[in-house]
């Protein structure tokens, strides 16, 4: 989704940085402070400044669905979600969707039973590929090629 939007923030606010004294003669209380050198005589690109907060592409990753209300036509997501209320959200997911934990041990179970379950069924997959992998040809004997030759 879309964070929501901050406004014009300055650079405690938007970057984390600390303020100056607020006494001894200090006038620099919530400003940034040296932004540079003399030399370039610019100001380089990607310069922590004050600016717009908020408002920009946010991804949130390992989030649960709590449940699934078709009549309601509603998806209940437990965490944090970007954005103002009543705002989209894209919701991708990847494999499975499971609606409950129960639902994914049963799954897991499965996969176990049938040899597919996590790392074993790998291991049990490698197992029977070695034991379907064809013979070497056999080598030629002087007695074997005697009894070739005979045959013909």
């Amino acid at each position: 989704g879309v964070s929501k939007g901050k406004g014009f923030a300055g650079v405690i606010k938007r970057h984390g940085f600390h303020r100056g004294p607020k006494t001894h003669g200090s006038d620099h209380h919530r400003e940034p402070g040296s932004i540079g050198a003399m030399y370039p005589q610019r100001v380089f690109k990607g310069q922590k400044l004050p600016g717009r907060l908020g408002h920009e592409q946010v991804t949130i990753k390992n989030l649960k669905i709590a449940k699934i209300d078709a009549n309601e036509d509603l998806i209940l997501i437990k965490g944090a979600i970007p954005g103002p209320n009543k705002s989209l959200i894209l919701i991708k997911g990847e494999g499975e969707i499971f609606h409950e934990p129960e639902q994914q041990e049963v799954h897991l179970r499965k996969a176990k039973e049938e040899g597919e379950g996590g790392i074993e069924g790998v291991e049990n997959k490698a197992e029977t590929a070695k034991s379907k992998e064809p013979e070497e040809p056999k080598q030629e004997t002087k007695e074997s090629a005697k009894m070739e030759a005979g045959d013909k």
